[in-house]
Parts: C-alpha cells; structure tokens; sequence
C-alpha cells in the first residue's frame, strides 16, 4: 500500500504540467456544460451564461487546491511557498544568516574533514578486483591471545596448498625500508616484498609496464626488478614514462624498473603508502623465510564466491589441526584466525578496539557540531521571540500550528543546508590539505590519508544536516506555534517568560559544560599521541 503510494506521488510529481493542463480542461468542461444548459433554460447570451456558470461553480483554484492535494502535490506547493519566504527572510536579515551559516559549516566542516579520512582509511573498499572477497589472516596463540599479523612462509605455503576449496588464493607480503636511488639522493622509502601471484591475486593491472607475475616465480623470482608506487613516482619522478626500463639502486643493488602502479592502488596495508613493490626472493627476510619458527610475512586472500567466513574459518582449523600434529616443535600452541579485509584495518591485532577508537574520534567531531548548534539555537530563540508579531499575525488569519511549525522547520533547514555546503566546501579543503602532506608515522612510515567524497560521506553528511536542523529548529518552531495573538499582537507590553530565561541559561550552561569537556578530552588525546610517539 505504502509502496503503491509512493509510486503514486512519484508519477504525479514527473506529469505535474500534463495533470495540471488535464484539471483544467475537466474544470472548463464544467463551467462550459453548465453554461450550456443556463442558455438553453433562460434562453441569455453565451458570455452571461459563462458569467453565471462561474459564480455558481465558485472559485476555480479551490477545486485545483483539492485536486493537488488528492494527488499528494498540495504539500509540495506549500513547502515550496514556505523555501521562498524563508529566502526572503534570510536576505531580510543577512548577518544572522552569515552568523548562523558559518557556526553550522565549521561543526560540520569538522566532521566533514574527519569522517572523509576515515572512511577513505578504513571503510573504502580495496581498489582491486571483487574487494568483498579479500580477507586477512593472523597468527592465535594460547600464550599471546592478541592477534599477530604475520606468520611463517612456510605455514603460508601449507595453508595456500590444503585451503582450495574455500579459498580461490593466498598472497604474502612484507614491509621493509629501503633505500632507493634514482639519478640523484637515495630516497628512504618503504618497500613491499611480494610473492609471485600477489598482483594477479588481487587482480591489479599495471599502469606502466608490468608488474610481479606468477611466472616470476613463487617468491617472485631471482631477477631484480621493482615496481614503484604511483604516489612515488609522481612526487619524486615527475611521472616520467621513462622510468620504466631504468636501472635504479635499491639500497646500493642495481634494480631494473618493470612497471609502475594503478593510481588508486597503494598496497595492502591500511593507511601506508608503498612507494616500491619487489619480489620476496630479494628481501631482506629472504635468508629467514623459510624458517617455520619465525613469523615474517603477512597474508592477503580472496574467498571462493559465495564461501563465507565461517566456511573459511573451519577450513583453517583444520589444516592448523593437521600443522599442530606434524610440526608440534613449531606449531602446538598456533591456530589462523581469517578477518574480513576491511574489518581488519589497520591491522588484525587492533581488530577489536579500532571500533571505539573511530567512534571516539566522531565523537569528537560530533561535540564541535553539537556546540556550533547550540549557539545557532540560541540564536533561533531570541530571534523567534523576535518575530511573535509576525506569528501571531499567521494564526490570526487562519495559520494552523503544523503551518507555523512547518515555515520555522524549513527556515532552519535551509540554514543548516547552506551550512552544510560550507562545511563540505571547508572540509574537503582540510581533508585535501592532509592529503598533500604526506605525515611521517611510527618508524618513519608515511602515512596515506585518503579522504575523498563518495556515498558513503554524503550520507553522512546529509544525516548531520537532517540531525542539525532537529536539533535547531524544533524548540523555537514549537515555541513560535505557542503563539497568543491577543497578547503578541499588542505592542510593548510583552516580556521575556522566566521559562525562556531559564531556557536561554540552561543552554549557555550547556554550551560551557560540553566545551570544557571536548578541551578535557582533548588534552588528553593530544598527550596520548605524545607518549605513544616516545614510545
């Protein structure tokens, strides 16, 4: 039913001209009918039967009226009426729209700017082929609860061999830097070491060149070539397409250059730019990994379709079963856990906490908006106490309370979304500018922040604007429909209600509480990151 209504009003509001010329027609078919038959009876001229024929039928733009509300247009129009007014309004009085539109746009500028680079950090899908099917796997250990990351190349090769029937394939990697020459200062870069099939795992094509190949070999073969990260080499090399087939020294050994990245690749480690991709077989951990004992890689796959992670998990378990009985010196106390990829982020050891964290930090964000609201909000009620005049006016000729909540509610709308356009306009600047800097992290990693605009950022956005008007505008609208037209409409005698002041107090009190709070906490998480750097 619902649905068919839906359907109904959509249809409705895509035909409006052609139902509009249709009402019309039918209603001067009715006037002209009626005309008709008056000529026929009173034997009068055609224009004062017209004449007759429209006193009698009555206002023409009521039976309109009717008909659009019928049809679920009449509140369109009325919304629509209401969005001009609040225009003029807002043009009316232009430095407490200034005020109230900039207050909004810096609360949600803040949460624009953090919400963007948490999303492009870690809810961004992978830019590889079918991301849903990428899971992480970590090390479970009865001596160490806490997820580990890596494990050994050889449980690796174990696992990727007895593992086909739940998972398409496995791919391993480590992090390591290095330094890399090219024709001038050696750079400091961080460099991924790759198995034979981790591109072609992850379904990634070259931009330049070609990339590491699974007929390179498993551990990427003995031939020293390196692949360089698109951010690399369009920071440090200009984007020259000369690259490719240059020798470059990577920690003083000669490398050739194979290829270069996808731009919208950067390795498989959340919020870490790779400037560089060579093969396990020339990595530093090449004399370690195959001890079984020593934890040096980490592991990327992709599931079967329509193979969930339960499936996969006991399919884990059971090969660690196996491992355990067969390598007991190594493998007694070891079990694979297997994560959703972008559950995972940034790492499978933080797997359980980084939801509080990402939900602190848009807290955070969340009390800077919940301030700039309340201090647009007090200017919304000294401004409706302003306008009882104009309220009582409304009733007196026959406004309906809906109608007067109605106007307030849009009015605060329209604020909040030209807030809400500034703050996208002043967030994705700030988030941009991160972007740029490229941050030195723990150890000298640099740190990635993408914070690009997609749905899932506009919803979040819109959901702020939606939450911000309620939060704006529904007391003063419920205040200003409270109207008494015989005492609003009488000139200087009203006064402030002690309920008002006591509004007004209680939410500078508010304001006050909320803003020593964010300082508070906010010292605090400043410190954090103070001590977390020591460390």
């Amino acid at each position: 039913m619902l649905w068919a209504r839906i359907r109904s009003l959509a249809l409705a509001l895509r035909r409006r001209p052609e139902l509009e010329n249709q009402m019309a027609d039918e209603l001067e078919f009715h006037i002209g009918s009626r005309a008709d038959d008056l000529m026929i009876r009173h034997r009068i001229t055609r224009s004062e039967a017209v004449r007759r024929a429209r006193i009698e039928f009555g206002s023409v733009e009521k039976y309109r009226e009717e008909g659009r509300e019928a049809r679920g247009l009449r509140f369109f129009d009325q919304i629509r009426a209401d969005l001009r007014y609040s225009i003029r309004q807002l043009r009316k009085y232009p430095v407490f729209t200034a005020a109230s539109v900039l207050t909004i746009g810096l609360g949600i500028g803040v949460n624009a700017a953090m919400f963007s680079v948490i999303n492009g950090s870690l809810l961004k899908p992978l830019a590889v082929r079918n991301p849903g099917e990428m899971v992480r796997v970590a090390t479970l250990s009865s001596e160490v609860p806490i997820p580990n990351a890596q494990l050994s190349f050889p449980d690796f090769r174990d696992y990727r061999e007895a593992s086909s029937e739940a998972f398409e394939d496995m791919a391993a990697w480590s992090n390591e830097f290095r330094g890399l020459n090219v024709d001038g200062p050696t750079d400091r870069v961080m460099a991924t070491a790759v198995s034979g099939n981790y591109f072609s795992m992850l379904g990634v094509q070259p931009f330049l060149g070609r990339l590491i190949r699974p007929a390179d070999g498993e551990l990427g073969g003995a031939e020293p070539i390196v692949v360089l990260g698109y951010s690399y080499w369009g920071h440090r090399l200009a984007k020259d397409p000369a690259i490719v087939g240059k020798t470059v020294k990577l920690s003083g050994r000669p490398f050739t250059v194979a290829g270069v990245v996808p731009e919208s690749f950067h390795g498989t480690d959340a919020m870490v730019e790779v400037d560089a991709y060579l093969p396990l077989e020339l990595s530093e951990i090449r004399p370690f990994i195959l001890k079984r004992d020593l934890p040096v890689v980490r592991v990327i796959g992709r599931l079967k379709p329509d193979v969930s992670l339960q499936h996969a998990q006991a399919s884990l378990d059971t090969i660690s079963g196996r491992l355990q009985r067969e390598y007991p010196a190594t493998n007694a106390n070891r079990t694979l856990s297997v994560f959703s990829e972008w559950r995972s982020r940034p790492d499978p050891a933080v797997v359980t906490v980084m939801p509080a964290v990402v939900t602190t930090l848009l807290l955070l964000s969340g009390a800077v908006l919940l301030i700039a609201s309340v201090n647009v909000l007090s200017l919304f009620l000294a401004r409706g106490f302003a306008r009882r005049g104009e309220m009582a006016l409304r009733a007196t000729l026959g406004a309906s309370r809906r109608q007067l909540v109605r106007v307030c509610l849009v009015e605060t709308f329209l604020i909040s979304i030209l807030g809400g356009i500034a703050g996208v306009g002043a967030g994705s600047w700030a988030a941009g500018f991160f972007q740029t800097l490229r941050p030195r992290g723990f150890g000298g990693i640099t740190l990635r922040m993408d914070a690009g605009m997609d749905w899932r950022v506009i919803l979040y956005i819109g959901s702020l604007i939606l939450m911000t008007t309620l939060v704006v505008g529904v007391v003063p609208a419920l205040r200003s429909a409270r109207t008494s037209p015989q005492r609003d409409l009488h000139d200087g005698r009203s006064t402030v209600a002690p309920v008002r002041q006591r509004l007004r107090q209680s939410l500078v009190v508010a304001q006050i509480a909320v803003s020593v709070t964010f300082l508070i906490v906010a010292g605090m998480f400043m410190q954090s990151l103070r001590n977390l750097e020591s460390l």
